[in-house]
């Protein structure tokens, strides 16, 4: 249902109406009598008829039929159908019956008929896709049967056009056809389109002239006839073996010999030292913007906008021309704004496009259209979940349907093998929607008032794991990082509600955050949600765990004390050791940062203890991993290493990733201590890789790495990876404890006194400008980037390079601020990017920088 039919039975009356008053008509119009004008009476025939179609399709959607057998059954195109009759206007059927014999798709008007090397000509550049060209030439060269499958407005059309001019009949002697199969609302005219498009007009059925060498048939938008399609092209296939096929769809013919080539939507993000003006996405922009108003610019201040707008819109090439084609009358800020009614707004295509490529709802439109009654429902449902979700969190929405995993699986396949959903295989296939295809989902779901009870669904699914998360002793991140999204966005939609769950679910959220590192946002819905807890719950005591946690991060010690000691009684109180031991560690924790290691460790011992009557071997490893570092701030390096012993023989049983590379680090630390330095580095080696290799990785590691550089005489390595390190902590805002601060600084102090200041700054800007995954691969294999990370046309922007050589000529921020054209505001942003990636705490080092990269750059050319 799509909501814009009337209830069943609604327009029965007016049908019968229009049917009696249409005889009369007809007998009125077929008479020679005096005082008759025919000529009104048929006019009054067709607006009749018209809207007696319209009352019958309303009667047929209000019981369920859907589109496409309202199209088939009075042989039009649906898109046309379902457009004239959201008019509000008559409906007239502008096809054939689909009862009569099918005429020649040459002779109708509109029919998919074209000569050799027609196609739809250029009307604009064509930007982008220049690796998949090149890629489709080889692909078709070495099979007969390759189709291009992508989502609504992806650009299928458009590519498959740009191929045929690119090889211009080359390497197809035998001839090259384009046919439009848009049009056709029947499959059996599929057949017919094919043969009017290699006919001669004249002379008749004209051949496939194979004697030349291979042919190429183009069929254009198959999505609507799949089934017709495939079956005609095996017989081709078998009849003619050196005709190629090269087809558009947005799902798979599934033929025997079929090659699907992918098309994604245009890359929309620039690399972390890319310039998003070369990003296939902001070019389109650029280029269609310009056709509009010829004098628009992207200016310095626009590129940020307008590449934030393109990555808004999915790089979707329809969705980002037809953006572009407002420039005239709404700015890219206003674009941005209103990203979110994307599907009203971006509307208004070339009037000779294609219907369905006249807005962006009617491109997506075209798409669910085709799906069958449970498809669309499915699909309506899935698409309130943001980011990838997974098939319990499509079952869980999907339940009111009926539908088990095993019924739900192959919809899920399904409308991915039709571009309206994007399977993400892994160890478990997690599935996502494009944003424009979410928004029109979620549009439909309103529509048939189906909103409410989706909410509902996953809110209580939601719940369910939250308390999990929060109240089970042996917790599993990576459940509640894989649900981040979906978790955010029913604590938006419960706060709306004010549903009673709100608070469970902000906690598990602010849990999360806690642990990435956002102390801002954890504190701000912590705080917003603690006042309002029961005074004697476990659920106030779980808040008051994260609010010390979250405390712990920002380095206010005192307070998170306070509050880790209250949710200590209070979990005591109501008989909760599970939230005891939390509370203790939260307390430990405080402690570390007070620089009170006696007082940490009495803590741990106490929740070691508990945890070894409670069976939790999980939980118990990682908090003697707590007791294994309290000992090394005590400087009982043989009762650490003991403990550290027994922490690997639980985890042989028990494997935690987050646990072993705690516990590792401990090693390599105490190690270091010890001066022993092989095993430092083989243990802090092992610490950086106990966790996926990635940006998660832990950031000690790496200080630990430099730390044996420094001392092994390797003083460069040493500071590129404290300088690495202190990036990735910066980023997710982690604060490292007293001790372990001090020991850095001194092993960095160490590394700076064995290379004179232009190394020592060289280094430090190497470091800083690696990513995290680069910062690991230098620290496993010494290998850095083929690319100097130093190059400033590498590491800063062009606009914070403009603003360190004006910082270099003495320049004050509102002087910058005049010569850029840019607020004061705005320069104290740059040079806060420039710092943190070059690691230089004031003016004078980026003075510094600036005339060495100068100096070196004259001397490199000579």
């Amino acid at each position: 249902m799509t909501g814009d039919a009337s209830p069943e039975g609604s327009d029965q009356p007016a049908l019968a109406d229009y049917l009696g008053r249409l005889e009369q008509l007809i007998a009125a119009s077929t008479r020679l009598e005096p005082g008759i004008d025919q000529a009104a009476a048929l006019a009054e025939l067709q607006r009749v008829s018209a809207s007696a179609l319209r009352a019958a399709v309303a009667g047929a959607r209000g019981q369920g039929v859907t589109w496409r057998e309202l199209a088939k059954g009075v042989g039009m195109p649906a898109m046309t159908l379902h457009g004239q009759f959201r008019s509000g206007r008559g409906v007239i059927a502008v096809g054939n019956s689909t009862t009569d014999p099918p005429k020649p798709a040459v002779r109708q008007p509109g029919a998919a008929v074209q000569k050799r090397y027609v196609c739809p000509p250029p009307r604009d550049r064509f930007i982008g896709r220049e690796r998949e060209l090149t890629e489709l030439r080889g692909v078709l060269a070495k099979n007969r049967m390759v189709t291009l499958v992508g989502c609504a407005g992806v650009g299928k059309s458009r590519l498959a056009g740009e191929f045929l001019r690119a090889i211009a009949g080359r390497g197809y002697g035998g001839g090259v056809w384009w046919v439009d199969l848009a049009p056709l609302s029947d499959g059996s005219q599929v057949t017919e389109a094919v043969n009017a498009a290699i006919r001669d007009g004249r002379n008749g059925w004209k051949p496939i002239n194979e004697d030349r060498g291979n042919a190429l048939l183009v069929l254009d938008s198959c999505e609507h006839l799949v089934d017709d399609c495939a079956a005609l092209l095996e017989q081709l296939s078998d009849s003619h073996p050196q005709l190629h096929v090269l087809a558009t769809s947005r799902e798979a013919l599934r033929t025997l010999g079929e090659v699907i080539f992918s098309i994604e939507p245009l890359v929309a993000a620039a690399t972390s030292t890319g310039d998003p003006r070369g990003v296939d996405a902001v070019r389109l922009f650029v280029d269609r913007a310009r056709s509009a108003v010829p004098t628009w610019e992207l200016t310095d201040e626009l590129v940020p906008v307008v590449a934030e707008l393109c990555r808004r819109l999915d790089g979707l090439p329809l969705a980002v021309e037809l953006a572009a084609r407002q420039i005239g009358v709404l700015p890219p800020a206003s674009l941005l704004e209103q990203a979110d009614q994307r599907l009203d707004l971006l509307a208004g295509g070339a009037r000779t496009a294609p219907e369905r490529h006249q807005s962006l709802r009617a491109a997506i439109e075209w798409s669910y259209d085709l799906l069958c009654p449970l498809g669309q429902e499915v699909f309506r449902r899935v698409a309130i979940l943001p980011g990838a979700f997974d098939m319990q969190a499509a079952t869980a929405v999907c339940a009111d349907l009926g539908t088990g995993p095993d019924e739900l699986w192959p919809v899920l396949t399904d409308l991915a093998a039709k571009s309206l959903l994007v399977a993400r295989p892994g160890t478990a296939t997690r599935f996502a929607l494009l944003e424009s295809l979410r928004k029109f989902g979620r549009e439909r779901l309103a529509d048939e008032h189906e909103l409410p009870g989706a909410h509902e669904r996953l809110l209580a699914w939601l719940a369910a794991l939250a308390e999990d998360w929060l109240f089970d002793a042996d917790e599993n991140p990576l459940q509640i990082y894989e649900e981040q999204h979906l978790l955010h966005y029913a604590v938006t939609v419960a706060e709306e509600l004010k549903d009673a769950r709100f608070p469970l679910l902000a906690l598990a959220l602010a849990s999360w955050w806690r642990r990435q590192g956002d102390f801002r946002q954890t504190r701000q819905l912590i705080e917003r949600i603690v006042p309002s807890l029961p005074e004697d719950s476990p659920i106030r005591a779980r808040g008051l765990i994260e609010l010390a946690r979250g405390l712990e991060i920002r380095g206010d010690y005192v307070e998170a004390e306070l509050h880790a000691k209250e949710s200590l009684t209070l979990s005591s109180r109501l008989d909760q050791p599970t939230l005891v031991v939390r509370a203790l560690m939260a307390l430990s924790s405080a402690y570390r940062g007070l620089e009170d290691a006696a007082s940490a460790l009495d803590v741990d011992v106490r929740a070691v203890e508990l945890l070894r009557s409670l069976d939790r071997p999980a939980m118990l490893a990682s908090t003697l991993a707590l007791v294994a570092w309290d000992l090394v701030l005590r400087r009982r390096y043989a009762d650490a290493q003991s403990t550290v012993d027994e922490v690997l023989a639980l985890l042989e049983s028990n494997p935690e990733e987050a646990t072993l590379a705690a516990v590792t680090h401990t090693a390599g630390t105490i190690a270091l201590m010890r001066d022993q330095l092989e095993e430092a580095a083989r243990q802090f080696t092992r610490s950086l890789t106990a966790t996926m290799l990635d940006a998660d990785s832990p950031p000690e590691a790496l200080e630990g790495l430099a730390a044996v550089a420094a001392r092994s005489g390797q003083p460069e390595r040493a500071l590129r990876l404290f300088a690495a390190a202190k990036a990735t902590k910066l980023a997710i805002n982690a604060v490292t404890e007293p001790w372990s601060a001090r020991l850095m600084d001194e092993e960095t102090a160490t590394a700076r006194r064995q290379l004179p200041e232009a190394k020592v700054m060289r280094a430090q800007a190497e470091g800083a400008a690696l990513t995290a995954e680069q910062a690991i691969e230098y620290a496993l294999h010494d290998t850095l980037p083929t690319v100097p990370a130093w190059d400033s046309e590498q590491v800063l922007t062009p606009r914070e390079h403009q603003v360190a050589d004006l910082v270099a000529q003495g320049l004050t921020n509102k002087q910058i601020a005049v010569r850029l054209t840019i607020s004061p505001r705005t320069v104290v942003s740059h040079l806060e990017h420039i710092r943190t990636k070059l690691d230089l705490p004031t003016r004078a080092h980026i003075t510094a920088w600036v005339t060495r990269m100068r100096f070196e750059t004259v001397h490199s050319r000579h």
